[in-house]
């Protein structure tokens, strides 16, 4: 507009016209006019109406018959469990515990474990003599002594329930397909780097390591870290051995 009016000043024969292309600029048909209010900000799309909001949900609670009923019906499974232990016979009792075992051994070796700590230690009975080189502050008696005190511990269950001789020190925690499965789920560089079987080995003590933990205690935050038993410990040095007899021990996260 600002360029026609000047050439009008310039001539009187020079005609005053707006361009046709303007009505696509500004005009009500196209771009900002009123019929952006419904593209942008209308009830249909965008910011508006339905769209883009959650609906609310109500929340289920339940009432206190039917809260007070799932209790009844607690206490009474346990109580017809707690009566069909009682009658059972003691080879009855030893083959449901076998059964179990067999399917959740895990299970009974962490029960056995609280069984264990709640009696306490108990002196070695007449099959299981004090070896001449145990530790003083060795329960199991299959530790070996340490060099520091952070790497003195012991698992402390009785010599049949030490940790480095159950099942799953073998399937879990030394076998070396699971420790090799870990290494490449874990990206374990100095796995890959590793090509002497001194440098093999003591990947697969690390690995095994980890396994331990993992195994016993689950998995841990970040900087903390557990101490592995002098009688695990040996398992793991005795499978994958340091030629030099040189190993790392133990150093706390404190």
């Amino acid at each position: 507009m600002a360029d026609s009016s000047s050439a009008s000043t310039s001539s009187d024969t020079t005609i005053d016209y707006e361009p046709v292309v303007s009505q696509r600029g500004r005009g009500k048909g196209r771009g900002r006019g009123k019929s952006t209010s419904a593209r942008g900000k209308g009830s249909a799309r965008g910011r508006g109406g339905t769209r883009g909001k959650r609906k609310q949900t109500g929340t289920f609670h339940l009432g206190s018959d039917e809260v007070s009923r799932l209790n009844h019906l607690k206490e009474e499974r346990k109580r017809k469990a707690d009566d069909l232990v009682d009658r059972l016979s003691e080879e009855g009792a030893r083959k449901i515990l076998k059964a179990v075992a067999e399917k959740m051994p895990s299970l009974v070796i962490d029960l056995a474990e609280q069984l264990q700590r709640e009696e306490g230690p108990s002196s070695p009975g007449p099959d299981e003599p004090d070896q001449p080189n145990q530790p003083h502050w060795c329960i199991c008696g299959r530790c070996r002594e340490m060099p520091t005190d952070s790497s003195r511990v012991c698992c402390g269950m009785r010599p049949e329930l030490c940790h480095s001789i159950m099942p799953e020190m073998d399937l879990t925690i030394t076998d070396p397909g699971v420790l090799q499965l870990q290494q490449l789920y874990r990206n374990d560089v100095f796995a890959r780097l590793a090509v002497l079987e001194e440098d093999v080995n003591a990947s697969m003590r690390h690995a095994a390591y980890r396994q331990y933990v993992l195994f016993h205690h689950g998995k841990l935050g970040q900087g903390e870290r557990r101490p592995v038993p002098s009688c695990a410990t040996w398992v793991i040095r005795d499978k994958y051995p340091d030629p030099n007899n040189y190993y790392i021990e133990y150093v706390p996260s404190w």
